[in-house]
């Protein structure tokens, strides 16, 4: 296992522009990104659809939704290339690039999430809870 983790992180094997074909770590990634997109595809078509989805929540799940959608599909553009042994874009490091960078904005979802999200959707619920108790106008006919 180190001498595993050694090998691919080491910088001759991260900034080779030909690495070699390693069939079982492409197809765990292979496997990863279409996970990230059915997600994004049950986040951006499943949950907006519910009756019950407050405004705020519904922009959280765009959120969600974009991040995985365009994490899948650069990471399978990214191992189409290293397939296709294509110099400068089949370089390890760019998926690398591409997983730390989707921690990153999914850590800052998640932040957004709790510190502005769940404020709103209270307000979102008085505010549902005090129009609810408003006369409403008369439909003419």
């Amino acid at each position: 296992m180190i001498n595993w983790l050694k090998y691919h992180f080491s910088a001759k094997y991260l900034f080779s522009q030909y690495s070699p074909q390693e069939n079982q770590l492409l197809l765990f990634l292979i496997i990863i990104f279409i996970l990230f997109l059915l997600i994004a595809l049950i986040l951006f078509f499943v949950f907006p659809k519910r009756k019950n989805i407050l405004q705020s929540s519904k922009i959280a799940y765009g959120k969600f939704a974009n991040l995985f959608i365009f994490t899948a599909i650069g990471g399978l553009l990214l191992i189409f290339f290293r397939w296709q042994e294509i110099p400068i874009l089949s370089a390890p490091i760019l998926i690398l690039m591409l997983l730390l960078v989707f921690v990153i904005i999914l850590v800052y979802n998640i932040l957004y999430l709790q510190k502005i999200v769940k404020p709103s959707k209270k307000d979102e619920l008085e505010e549902q809870n005090y129009q609810k108790y408003l006369p409403r106008k008369k439909q003419r006919k």
